[in-house]
């Protein structure tokens, strides 16, 4: 299909989008039709539903099922049960389903049970703690108004009994108390002081012995110069409590004696969420009061950062205003930042001798990672003696006299990739863990004799787990994973020789500090404002972190168009495919905005808003430009292809392991009937996969690992060869049919844009250039010349330059870019 200039095909609401309602009365929407309920034959039907739309993946293992519904039956009859409750769900939410069919809405793969909607699925506690979560971080009024209007009353009400139910209720009445007290705050600070009064005095209809609301209440009544009706919520909340045989708090008395004494009130006075008497009730550990202290105020984006061996000398990595990297250090006292004299350089690690591990020439490789020359330097100064290539990460043996007594190879710990896999080795050539996805942050053990790192699935995804290897003992070299899933997880360092501190999210990039020791156990340390990456912590506690604005944004220029244009919609903004008249732009929202599943956007290139088609990762357009490619990102994950006009999804037949995972690289044979892709196997590296659209995936490269496509237009126009990056990031030719590479000359470390409509040329960018020069590169010849150079305007913060999008002419052209802005603080008072 191609589209004129001004239409745009309507994206119509189907028959597979799901609306589950949890808060309050449970109903089930189909397309927009609410299930009746006579329908549901059984109440285990429907309590199979509420279940797995209450857990985070939506999927649970049939044993987890049985344990929380059918406890007291035997396993035979409780699986019979649950069976039958499956089979009851899926003709309630499907009623013509035919027999045999699959069930688009409930999923089972061997022992597994999955929620699932092919185009949509909308949960409302879902987005009422996303809203809220928005409402309380940014002090967003708007957030916090739908999210209280999403509460139509506590969680599951006909379900007052389940127990498995109660902690989740009192969890999100807490949520929205909250949420309801920051709301009224939100509108006192702008004068509109009745919604927020009444706000505060359902919240005490609720529970009358909630001395916050009453303080708030008693603030609020102040500020309007109501003095007595303040005085009279003293009497209120001092009524209600004797009623309990308590006292009010000090606090509540003190704030009493000011309005007698006929002062104004700050609406906030410095109270805290939840009463004294409250926090002491629900966790009797000791509340700190953490302080941060700015340490940097430039603008630009800091890489990494460490603390001196005594703690006093912050040594970090910044590029300021749009200008090279660089290896400052400060004094954390002083805040004067001066340079150490080497640029395009820096920090892996500082070592208990203050020797920098720095990393030179660093450039972007793909996702999330970058490489660099591995040296070692003084801050004193002096040429770096540059050790080990392409390397990754690397952190310093905690050791004095290492180097005294043994190698460099002893001494350091490093990541980088070998035989198409990620590697952790340590010693330096020696491999303790690998995997298909990426490692980051490794950092020993205060002893040096565990290292811990964050282990990510995806390349190009920072979702993933923290885990640790043990060097010494009886399960060395043995990886032990110790925390769950984190959508995003970046920033790592040891607090203790049993405790490590990470910072991670479960959605979005709102990254918060958070510990783990080595059974498991995690506790919440800190959340402020944003998100935070973790760089160090001192012996004290305190914690070295870059407060990060980070967004992924879309520019593009077109055939009609003089200078480039945003095309960017939320925070993170991935371009993923543009169609062959330029008109329709593909891209993946992956940040706050598409929450832990993702979402796939269409958009028009001439400013048009987008449009959101789908959950899941988008990857490529079909060659008539009706599907979108998708990857949904719920367990397990799926190839999907999501109509963009009027029409229904169509699941591709999944790969056979559970262990696999799809990575953002994929695109259509021309003829539209097949697909290549690329996944990986757990611990294996990347390999390509060809899958007819009603077919079985194949795996077209079985003796080679480490294998990537950058582009959805990797594929030649008469649909033989295909451009790909082999293990030692040389771009090849492959021929699909006779599984036979040729390696183009002049062409090492380079990417593939796509390739012309003749067949003639390649389109190609060296990997990690910023600027981004695309080059023509002509086959038969082996010549390239300067074709585009991409940048956006303002550089500031700006080190990579993601996928490049090119038309068949390579005349119009869209690409996303990060654009990461950070300023370095110290934590202290953390506990």
């Amino acid at each position: 299909m191609v589209y004129s200039q001004n239409s745009m095909p309507n994206i119509q609401q189907n028959s597979f989008s799901l609306e589950i309602f949890l808060l309050g009365e449970f109903k089930v929407k189909v397309g927009g039709v609410p299930v009746e309920e006579h329908l549901w034959l059984r109440r285990s039907a429907k309590l199979i539903v509420k279940l797995l739309a209450l857990k985070p993946r939506r999927g649970l293992h049939r044993e987890q099922v049985i344990d929380l519904l059918w406890t007291e039956q035997d396993f035979e009859t409780a699986s019979n049960n649950l069976n039958k409750a499956i089979y009851m769900a899926r003709r309630a939410m499907e009623p013509n389903l035919s027999k045999g069919s699959h069930s688009q809405f409930i999923l089972t793969n061997k022992q597994q049970i999955i929620l699932h909607s092919p185009v949509s699925l909308f949960i409302d506690v879902e987005e009422f703690e996303r809203l809220a979560a928005v409402a309380l971080k940014v002090n967003n009024i708007e957030a916090g108004k739908k999210a209280l209007n999403l509460y139509r009353d506590d969680l599951l009400t006909e379900d007052i009994y389940e127990d498995w139910l109660s902690a989740r209720r009192e969890s999100l009445r807490l949520l929205y108390r909250k949420v309801a007290t920051k709301t009224a705050e939100l509108y006192a600070e702008r004068n509109e002081y009745e919604p927020g009064v009444e706000l505060l005095n359902k919240l005490l209809a609720d529970d009358a012995t909630d001395e916050h609301t009453h303080r708030q209440l008693m603030s609020i009544y102040a500020q309007t110069g109501s003095r007595y009706q303040a005085l009279k919520q003293f009497e209120q909340c001092r009524s209600a409590l004797l009623s309990l045989g308590l006292e009010p708090e000090t606090e509540t008395v003190k704030l009493e004696e000011i309005i007698k004494n006929g002062k104004i009130v700050p609406i906030k006075a410095g109270f805290e969420l939840g009463s004294a008497r409250q926090q002491q009730q629900s966790s009797p550990a000791q509340i700190s009061s953490p302080r941060m202290r700015q340490i940097t105020f430039q603008r630009g984006g800091i890489q990494s950062a460490r603390f001196s061996p005594d703690d006093q000398i912050i040594i970090y990595s910044a590029a300021w205003e749009g200008g090279s990297l660089e290896i400052y250090a400060t004094h954390r006292e002083t805040g004067e930042s001066r340079s150490v004299g080497v640029q395009g350089a820096s920090i892996f690690s500082v070592s208990l001798t203050g020797e920098v591990a720095a990393a030179l020439n660093r450039k972007f490789l793909r996702g999330y990672t970058s490489v660099g020359t591995l040296a070692r330097m003084h801050l004193s100064g002096g040429v770096p003696r540059a050790l080990f290539e392409n390397v990754q990460w690397a952190d310093w043996f905690p050791d004095k006299e290492c180097f005294a007594g043994f190698s460099a190879n002893q001494c350091l710990a490093v990541v980088r990739d070998s035989k198409g896999k990620n590697c952790l080795e340590y010693p330096v050539g020696q491999t303790l863990f690998e995997t298909g996805g990426w490692i980051s942050h490794p950092r020993f053990s205060p002893a040096g004799d565990k290292i811990a790192f964050i282990e990510h699935p995806t390349l190009a995804d920072d979702s993933g787990v923290v885990a640790v290897v043990h060097l010494v003992g009886e399960n060395s070299k043995e990886k032990q994973v110790l925390t769950r899933d984190w959508v995003s997880v970046q920033g790592l360092a040891w607090a203790a020789e049993d405790e490590i501190w990470f910072t991670a999210a479960r959605e979005g990039n709102a990254r918060a500090i958070r510990a783990v020791d080595l059974k498991g156990k995690e506790r919440l340390i800190y959340r402020g404002m944003g998100s935070m990456t973790l760089h160090d912590i001192t012996k004290n506690s305190e914690a070295l972190v870059t407060v990060d604005k980070t967004r992924i944004q879309i520019a593009g220029r077109f055939s009609d168009k003089a200078a480039e244009q945003n095309l960017s919609w939320h925070d993170w903004s991935l371009a993923r495919d543009l169609s062959d008249d330029s008109k329709i732009l593909l891209f993946t929202e992956a940040g706050e905005s598409g929450g832990s599943l993702y979402a796939t956007y269409i958009r028009k290139t001439d400013g048009s808003s987008a449009l959101r088609i789908s959950n899941g990762s988008a990857l490529a357009l079909s060659p008539d430009g009706k599907f979108a490619l998708v990857r949904l990102t719920a367990a397990p994950q799926q190839l999907a292809l999501v109509a963009i006009g009027a029409g229904e999804i169509k699941l591709l037949a999944p790969a056979k392991s559970e262990s696999f995972f799809y990575q953002p690289w994929a695109c259509f044979f021309p003829d539209g009937k097949r697909i290549l892709f690329a996944v990986n196997e757990k611990n294996k590296g990347t390999q390509l996969y060809v899958q007819d659209i009603n077919g079985e995936p194949e795996c077209i490269t079985p003796e080679e690992e480490g294998v990537e496509i950058s582009s959805p237009r990797s594929i030649s126009p008469d649909g033989e060869q295909v451009a790909i990056i082999n293990a030692e990031n040389s771009l090849c030719l492959f021929e699909i049919k006779n599984r036979k590479y040729s390696m183009l000359k002049n062409l090492e470390d380079y990417l593939p844009v796509r390739w012309s409509g003749d067949g003639k040329y390649l389109f190609v960018r060296k990997r990690g250039q910023v600027p981004a020069v695309i080059y023509r590169y002509e086959l038969a010849t082996e010549q390239k010349e300067d074709w585009l150079e991409l940048m956006p305007k303002d550089a500031t913060g700006v080190d990579e330059i993601l996928r490049v999008l090119l038309t068949a002419d390579g005349k119009s052209y869209a690409y996303s870019f990060t654009r990461e802005l950070s300023d370095l603080y110290v934590i202290e008072g953390l506990q």
